[in-house]
């Protein structure tokens, strides 16, 4: 899949969809890096029951999962799901516009509510 055709997916994805998904990914990166389960559970410090079964299925915890990829070196990846808003002086002339349409779209769905 492209990188646009994955952003695509994961707006219509399910929960299941999204957590076998990260497994996906998460066992792409292992065996990229040349790890076992074994090996890679170790170093993640999670049992290598609990790592197969997320692997096969997403299935897990937060904390397993941010053991993961902790173990992976893509920790920083979860300041990226709550990105900061631009500050307005940053904003482009189309992000102003786009905020002030959603804005009026958002207060007349309020209204006829």
């Amino acid at each position: 899949m492209t990188p646009e055709q994955q952003l695509e997916f994961l707006q219509s994805a399910t929960e299941r969809d999204i957590a076998k998904y990260l497994a996906m990914r998460v066992r792409g990166e292992r065996v990229r890096n040349g790890f076992s389960q074994s090996a890679f559970a170790e170093k993640a410090g999670i049992p290598l029951r609990t790592y197969k079964r997320f692997e096969l299925s997403g299935a897990g915890s937060i904390e397993t999962l941010a053991r993961i990829l902790m173990a992976l070196g893509h920790a920083r990846g979860f300041y990226t799901l709550f990105p900061h808003p631009k500050p307005v002086a940053q904003l482009t002339l189309a992000d102003r516009i786009e905020a002030i349409s959603a804005t009026i779209k958002r207060s007349s769905e309020v209204e006829d509510a």
